[in-house]
């Protein structure tokens, strides 16, 4: 196991040429370095981990760790994003009335693997209801291929506003113009455009959805889990009568 780590392998080439009692004394060292650096993250992301979840306790959450196959199924389902791994990526659900709204929180796990090594990608999800005869707006970040197909005069949004900081950074699905241009006010895009990076958008459909991929932690979370709620509130009166014709 220890000779598959690239470093030690390295040092272990390293130290054939040096005195034997040299070489052995570094490869131990080494050893011991990893292990306590391994052992201080171990402690840190425990530390990490009581934190956020003594903080979902403070403004009033439940929390379900580690779900049952059915929870995973049912919180999955409210995700309505395609993730590797599906439900079984559910690591937790936590509930309960934010801003005097019934708010869902749920973080999922996978990890990604690019045959020398593999990494944990989270997303955090923070949503609460919305009428469902309403059509779904999902905001997503223009990545390259978004990009390089404007430059072609291709924009695949489905709405475009006036705004050229908004547009620049997010790609809207609506089916409903409409629908799009009547979410999308000046209030709403500077809230949009003052997310942090990775996030994304969903509303309609019976939810308002708001996900990041990053890890919820303590300092993060009274601004993500009142996100959808700030998002409703400066939706447009006039979005409660909207019907699709």
């Amino acid at each position: 196991m220890i000779q598959q780590i690239p470093e030690i392998r390295s040092l272990l080439a390293q130290s054939r040429g040096m005195p034997t009692g040299v070489g052995a004394v570094v490869v131990v060292g080494v050893i011991v370095l990893i292990a306590a650096i391994a052992i201080f993250a171990g402690r840190a992301a425990r530390k990490a981990r009581r934190e956020l979840l003594e903080k979902l306790r403070q403004v009033g959450l439940t929390i379900t760790e580690k779900p049952d196959l059915a929870m995973q199924t049912e919180a999955y389902a409210l995700m309505r994003m395609k993730i590797t791994k599906a439900e079984r990526g559910v690591r937790m659900v936590a509930r309960g009335i934010i801003r005097d709204r019934d708010t869902t929180l749920i973080e999922h796990m996978h990890m990604v693997s690019t045959g020398k090594s593999a990494h944990a990608v989270y997303w955090t999800f923070a949503i609460i209801a919305c009428p469902e005869h309403w059509p779904q707006l999902v905001l997503s970040e223009e990545h390259l291929g978004d990009k390089i197909m404007k430059l072609f005069g291709k924009d695949r949004s489905d709405v475009q506003t006036e705004s050229r900081a908004f547009d620049d950074r997010w790609r809207v699905e609506c089916p409903d113009h409409n629908f799009g241009l009547l979410v999308l006010s000046p209030e709403v895009q500077a809230w949009a455009n003052s997310l942090p990076r990775t996030s994304r958008v969903s509303i309609g459909a019976g939810q308002i959805n708001i996900a990041r991929r990053a890890q919820l932690t303590a300092k993060t979370l009274d601004a993500f889990v009142d996100a959808p709620s700030t998002l409703a509130d400066l939706l447009p009166p006039e979005l409660e009568a909207y019907a699709t014709v």
